[in-house]
């Protein structure tokens, strides 16, 4: 799904989508409509520059007129968001469509938790480590079922496994998720397995640059932790690494049959599952106060009372780490990303990667950054990239409020 295929009756596109630090979702769009996402995901409200009064629905029973728009606020809040919610009805068909075939298995069991290789050199051993050609270093489960993707310049990484979305007569339903985190904001679910990563890719020679410091792994807050993402949906839609990485994970990742599991004899990593939230009861108060930053049309304004961890535009995504302070930024148009460090005193341009010559890095003073720079685009080729104006917005983004 591209971004021109966000549209509504009227043809409107989306221009922004804001995820805030208890999970609620803004949707602006080019008629200056709104669609705002609980915190929970069972419940929406729109919002056009005609209404007098905005619209609330439960997400459950949305009409055709909204739901392209919700479908839109939905998936980035599941891409982002530790517990996804899952519905099944006219939102649910918008999101995945035809592609649902084959993503979606039905078993006798409950897969509640995946294991991982003990250590680099049992994953090596097991060949469950795959070197994929953008330069991406894939790793599977022990059993297969689950796979995570480390990016080519090792600050985002991919997650797919199977989501259980509905319990029915002794049946567990999944459907193959995929979520996208960045390094420095890994939900604690995933970290042993993303050190394990993280060590193979050391062993393997690694793509950072050597002026690089190593990266930390911090769990976020329990009540910012975010993921997920059925990637294969919104094509074109958000930063490069969500999409490849994901499709990858998803195309060539686990399959129905690999869902056997296997007890370890021996303590290995371990990553706990996430099961999806579903229909839920529905609450008086949306969080979305009349008069509010919510339901401000401007496409620019942030907010001075609420915290954002990721702030989506058609040029970049700009994602708020909580637990370091700092701002990352991924470029739409190709692997770059751009990464403010030490109180956002300095700015790192991440580059290259793939067969490219592999990642690179620069450093600048964060009142000295150019204001053009050229990168390698996603497609091919060189482009310039406007990095003084990333980087700006990216030190705007990491003081709100």
């Amino acid at each position: 799904m591209s971004q021109s295929d966000v549209a509504g009756a009227g043809g409107e596109t989306l221009t922004r989508l804001c995820l805030a630090a208890d999970g609620r979702v803004k949707a602006q769009f080019s008629d200056n409509s709104l669609l705002l996402l609980s915190a929970s995901g069972a419940s929406f409200c729109h919002k056009s520059a005609s209404d007098a009064q905005p619209f609330r629905q439960l997400t459950d029973f949305a009409i055709s007129r909204y739901a392209p728009k919700l479908a839109v606020a939905l998936h980035f809040r599941n891409m982002h968001w530790d517990t996804p919610y899952v519905l099944l009805g006219l939102v649910e068909s918008i999101l995945h469509g035809s592609q649902s075939s084959g993503k979606e298995v039905t078993l006798g069991f409950r897969i509640a938790e995946v294991w991982w290789p003990a250590d680099a050199a049992a994953a090596q051993a097991a060949g469950l480590v795959q070197h994929l050609p953008d330069g991406s270093l894939a790793l599977s489960s022990v059993d297969s079922s689950a796979r995570l993707v480390l990016q080519c310049s090792h600050q985002r990484f991919a997650a797919c496994y199977p989501l259980l979305y509905s319990t029915e007569g002794g049946q567990f339903h999944y459907r193959w998720h995929t979520q996208v985190f960045s390094v420095a904001a890994c939900p604690e679910r995933w970290q042993e397995a993303l050190t394990l990563l993280l060590s193979v890719a050391q062993d393997a020679g690694g793509s950072q640059s050597g002026s690089q410091e190593p990266l930390q792994l911090g769990p976020v807050p329990p009540t910012t932790q975010t993921p997920s993402l059925p990637t294969e949906h919104q094509q074109g839609l958000f930063a490069p690494l969500a999409v490849r990485t994901g499709q990858v994970a998803a195309d060539t990742g686990p399959s129905s049959s690999a869902l056997i599991l296997h007890s370890p004899h021996h303590r290995t990593p371990c990553s706990v599952l996430p099961a999806a939230s579903t229909r839920q009861a529905h609450s008086a108060s949306d969080g979305f106060a009349p008069g509010s930053w919510w339901f401000e049309p401007s496409q620019t304004l942030l907010p001075s009372d609420e915290l954002l961890l990721m702030e989506w535009t058609p040029e970049a995504t700009y994602e708020f780490v909580p637990g370091t302070g700092e701002v990352l930024v991924w470029l739409a148009d190709s692997d770059a990303c751009v990464v403010s460090e030490r109180q956002g005193r300095f700015v790192r341009h991440v580059y290259g990667g793939g067969g490219q010559g592999g990642v690179e890095d620069k450093m600048y003073a964060a009142e000295c950054v150019p204001e053009n720079v050229w990168v390698l685009a996603a497609a091919g080729g060189m482009q310039r990239c406007p990095l003084e104006k990333y980087a700006a917005h990216a030190l705007k983004f990491r003081c709100v409020p």
